[in-house]
């Protein structure tokens, strides 16, 4: 997961704990008839739960629907994903997934008891997130490409939130493609990481963008390149890594997900709703505000990007030899 800061949720209205209230109402054609429950594999007021309230309050505000959100956080974020796995393809049971939960995860604990490339009907990406490779200001690299001569000449120790966290797998990945000694310091948490970073314990770290852009605008570490394709809107003078390594690119994401089987007119109907709300002032606004690019596409479009992102992070995982907790 992505660690999101507190101040920003509170800006935008939706720190934990958190209660989505049903509003009456059903769209054309009957559908929805009912309440629909979202799933959130993860707990109230965390990155993926605040950000998938924000979708739902929009839905819930231009639409009329009744949308019931369920947080089941147990097991990394398994059992909630499970549960969605099992729940009839009808369109009252959706999931808000993400890079870890349906690829990260399913690449380092292949007997998980669900497929998620089977299993869930992709409906629309709801956005995107960078991370960043940052550095304490005695680190003598100042960019990617100076990193990588320091990581060839002598291990370079990184902090990350923790073993299979996006950002431990977007070194994973530069590691895989570069062949940089780099050696991974788990934390349990960006903050105890950052910490670390900040008194000079560790050179190095990757966190979520959102998290490091107060420190690194302080000067009290440095930004060396973030992780995403295109250059992040809150540091436009920060290089991309694959500036340097060319074909490099890791991204936070989340997105909307059915259960298998659901009826092709039902997803294109799901993808129009989601779209319109990712597409409002309101919820840009307030995903911008935490550091969230808001993502418009097509259910077979963001299909072949989850497929993707899998295939990529068990290659990650096979090449690294990363192991989970």
């Amino acid at each position: 997961m992505i660690a999101l800061p507190r101040r920003a949720l509170l800006r935008a209205g939706l720190a934990a704990p958190l209660l989505l209230r049903p509003v009456s109402g059903r769209a054309q054609g009957g559908y929805p008839s009912r309440p629909i429950r979202l799933i959130i594999p993860f707990s109230a007021g965390g990155p993926t739960d605040v950000l998938a309230r924000i979708l739902a309050a929009e839905i819930q505000a231009t639409k009329g629907w009744s949308i019931v959100i369920e947080n089941l956080s147990s097991g990394g974020g398994t059992v909630g994903t499970a549960t969605a796995t099992r729940a009839a393809p009808d369109g009252y049971t959706l999931f808000f997934g993400s890079g870890g939960t349906n690829g990260i995860q399913a690449a380092l604990y292949p007997n998980l008891g669900y497929d998620v490339a089977a299993d869930f009907t992709p409906l629309a990406l709801a956005c995107t997130t960078a991370n960043i490779f940052v550095a304490h200001p005695g680190f003598p690299a100042d960019d990617i490409a100076g990193l990588l001569r320091q990581a060839k000449s002598s291990p370079v120790s990184y902090g990350t939130a923790g073993i299979g966290t996006t950002t431990h797998m977007s070194a994973e990945l530069l590691k895989m493609m570069t062949g940089a000694n780099l050696v991974h310091i788990p934390y349990r948490g960006g903050g105890p990481s950052m910490n670390d970073l900040l008194a000079g314990h560790i050179p190095l770290m990757v966190d979520a963008t959102t998290t490091s852009v107060p420190h690194i605008k302080a000067g009290r570490i440095k930004a060396l390149a973030v992780t995403t394709r295109a250059r992040d809107e809150s540091l436009p003078e920060v290089p991309t890594v694959g500036e340097t390594v060319q074909g490099y690119e890791a991204t936070a994401w989340f997105g909307l997900f059915g259960p298998k089987n659901l009826p092709p007119d039902m997803v294109l109907a799901l993808n129009g709703v989601l779209n319109d709300a990712l597409r409002s002032e309101t919820v840009a606004r307030r995903y911008r505000e935490l550091g969230a690019t808001p993502g418009q596409e097509t259910p077979e479009a963001f299909g072949r990007y989850v497929a993707g992102e899998l295939t990529k992070w068990r290659a990650v995982v096979a090449a690294t030899g990363v192991k989970p907790e």
